[in-house]
């Protein structure tokens, strides 16, 4: 019974089931079971026609009847998720109205009908947890299909990162080729540049010598023409009878006219011959002064001289420049035959004009506004000043240059008298040390030293002729001509950083070097640029005014016109393709470019300052020392002298005491003309050295150089 229940349930279950997916999805449904009162019920799509024919009425007591409309399987495919529910939710009703009915009324059919509408129940049971299966699988292989997806888009993100990385490899690999490259480029350019710096030195080399042999060769040639010039002036006076008003008074009459005449020619020609010859000596030995010789030097100078150039090309941008904001007037006139023919113009022939024209006028224009022009114009002083300041330079780095040359010279000067002198002393101790070995009272030890150390002083004279040739070259291609003789500047007294603070150095400096003012007019000038190629973007405005006659047309060849005219024009730039654009970037790289010089410009002259000072307080320092050493060294060689009159020392003390003397000797005035160029170097550094320096060098003139150097006491 409770078997029979069971199956009018699931057949009405089912029955509800094929209905709601006939409802749901009318075109989809392949079979349709109706429960009808007491007749069939038609399925919307007309197919319970069909179907009645295939299958028989089941009939129920209380005349209810279940008819099963067509035998084909119910789709599964065709239900979702929420007809399932749906479904289970009217099985619960049919089963719960099945209950009601009673189990005496089950028939075999009945439990036939119930058998098959369980066996489809169970049928679609199991399609639907096929259809959840395949939902779930269907799910799962989604899932899967995703998880491919994101595993093949991070597979392609990583190849994309690496093809990223191998490209930024070789980018890097393709700069650090072009970098090399550019490396290489440039190593070679500085050869190029320093074998042309090397081939200039070389000319440079050769012209001074080319100088030099040339000085040389005129140097002879002057001595010569001086020699032979003295010799005829010695002939003369030897031919030549004196004049008889210079013949003195006979003052005793023992001694004959001809012997007084005799007497007085020979006194005469011997007072002239030595006039001259003195007065050829003081011409060919006369010195030349610091002074003259810088004067020399400045106008030689081929840097001072392109550093005034440029000041002169910088005075005339700036006038040029100024030159537009100022009015300009300009004329024209013409002169014209003109033979016209007209055709075709309501004429049956040509018409033919012959006329003469003319025209003339005078035309005014101003600018009134034009903004980077005054720009350009500030910038343009700020290049004037610049170059002015170059001139300051360059005339500082002559009179370093210059002292360097002059008091070169004189260190060559010294070091060949000390040699001289050094000489002439050891030659009176190699005599002296044979004499004494002659006479048994001596070694032969002493004197090959003595021999020894006056080759060795040979040796150095030559030495130091070479340096002093070496040194009057160089001065003279500073100054442009041969120089042989100059006059001494020796200090009696160091000079010394005055003040002593390195503070106000620094500060004056920055306040007066020519250099840094340079720089910072060349900053300036960068600047007013980038603002003269940013007003480019401003509009300008311009007047103009004239009077213009012309006279001569086709139709009137004989009239003449007269025009007075007066306007104004404004030009606005709207828009120039990004030029104006690109100018301001280089202008403002250039201004961060120039300002970046400025910086090290100024931090390599606050260095040269600092060294300078230095070097100043180190040399004042040193000539104290040195000259302790000298009068020490002084005191020594008196002590070895005396030792050697009393046979307490021998000749090698004797001339190693003589060469201390010489080298301390030569160690201070070293110092001391170092101490001139010390105070130059310093000066320059702070941007105040000038030509009164040189001026007041001028004034300090020492006595000659030989009568200066103390040389050696005579051994007696």
């Amino acid at each position: 019974m409770k078997r029979s229940f069971k199956c009018i349930s699931n057949c009405l279950f089912l029955a509800c089931v094929v209905s709601i997916s006939a409802f749901a999805e009318p075109s989809a449904a392949d079979s349709v079971i109706s429960i009808i009162g007491d007749r069939v019920m038609k399925s919307e799509n007309n197919s319970s026609e069909r179907s009645s024919e295939e299958s028989a009425p089941v009939p129920v007591k209380g005349n209810a009847t279940i008819r099963i409309v067509g035998d084909k399987p119910i789709n599964a495919q065709t239900l979702s998720s929420g007809q399932a529910v749906r479904l289970e939710t009217t099985a619960k009703e049919v089963k719960t109205t099945a209950e009601k009915v009673s189990p005496s009324q089950i028939t075999p059919e009945q439990e036939m009908a119930e058998r098959l509408a369980a066996l489809k129940a169970e049928k679609v049971r199991r399609d639907a947890e096929k259809l959840e299966l395949e939902r779930l699988a269907k799910q799962k292989d989604d899932q899967k299909k995703a998880e491919a997806e994101i595993a093949r888009i991070d597979e392609l993100k990583r190849e994309q990162e690496q093809l990223a990385a191998r490209k930024a490899e070789e980018e890097r690999k393709i700069s650090e080729q072009l970098e090399l490259e550019r490396f290489a480029k440039q190593k070679a350019e500085q050869e190029r540049a320093a074998a042309e710096i090397a081939r200039l030195a070389a000319l440079k080399r050769e012209q001074e010598q080319l100088t030099t042999l040339k000085a040389e060769e005129e140097r002879k040639a002057s001595e010569r023409t001086e020699q032979e010039r003295l010799a005829n002036a010695r002939k003369r006076l030897l031919t030549e009878p004196p004049p008889s008003s210079t013949a003195p008074p006979l003052q005793s009459a023992d001694i004959s006219p001809a012997a007084a005449s005799s007497a007085t020619s020979d006194r005469v020609s011997e007072t002239g011959l030595n006039q001259i010859v003195k007065e050829g000596k003081a011409a060919e030995s006369a010195p030349e002064t610091i002074w003259d010789l810088y004067i020399s030097a400045k106008a030689n100078d081929p840097a001072l001289g392109r550093s005034r150039a440029r000041v002169n090309v910088s005075r005339a941008d700036s006038d040029h420049l100024f030159s537009t904001l100022l009015p300009h007037l300009d004329s024209n006139a013409g002169v014209q035959q003109i033979s016209q023919a007209l055709a075709h113009y309501n004429t049956p022939n040509e018409v033919k004009y012959d006329y003469a024209s003319f025209n003339y006028s005078l035309i005014a224009r101003m600018t009134l506004l034009n903004v980077p022009a005054i720009y350009s114009l500030s910038a343009a002083d700020a290049a004037l000043r610049a170059e002015e300041a170059g001139v300051a330079a360059a005339r500082q780095n002559l009179i370093i240059k210059f002292t360097d040359s002059y008091f070169a010279l004189l260190k060559a000067q010294t070091d060949k008298q000390i040699a001289l002198g050094e000489i002439k002393r050891l030659k009176q101790v190699h005599e002296q040390t044979r004499a004494f070995f002659k006479e048994g009272t001596g070694d032969l030890i002493s004197v090959y030293e003595a021999q020894s150390r006056l080759d060795g002083a040979g040796a150095d004279l030559t030495r130091t002729e070479s340096t002093l040739r070496l040194a009057e070259q160089k001065l003279s291609s500073v100054t442009g001509k041969p120089v042989k003789s100059i006059m001494n500047y020796l200090p009696q007294q160091p000079a010394k950083t005055d003040p002593d603070d390195l503070e106000w150095w620094v500060a004056t400096m920055e306040k007066e070097q020519p250099v840094l003012k340079q720089a910072r007019e060349g900053l300036l000038q960068i600047s007013e640029q980038r603002k003269s190629v940013k007003a480019e973007y401003l509009p300008v405005l311009y007047s103009s005014g004239g009077y213009t006659v012309s006279r001569g047309t086709p139709d009137l060849p004989s009239a003449e016109v007269r025009q007075w005219f007066v306007g104004a024009s404004l030009s606005f730039p709207w828009y120039s393709g990004g030029e104006t654009a690109a100018k301001v970037r280089r202008a403002v790289a250039s201004e961060e470019e120039r300002q970046h010089a400025f910086d090290e410009t100024i931090e390599q002259q606050r260095e040269n300052v600092k060294q300078a000072f230095y070097n100043l307080r180190y040399n004042f320092s040193l000539i104290k020392a040195l000259e302790q050493k000298m009068t020490s060294a002084e005191i020594q060689l008196d002590a070895v002298k005396k030792g050697r009159n009393m046979g307490l020392r021998n000749a090698i003390d004797l001339l190693n005491a003589e060469q201390a003397y010489s080298l301390a000797l030569r160690d201070y005035k070293y110092a001391l003309y170092d101490n001139f160029i010390r105070v130059f170097q310093l000066k320059s550094a702070a941007g105040i050295l000038t030509d009164a320096d040189i001026a007041e060098v001028s004034k300090k003139a020492s006595p000659t150089l030989s009568s200066q150097l103390r040389f050696f006491p005579d051994i007696n």
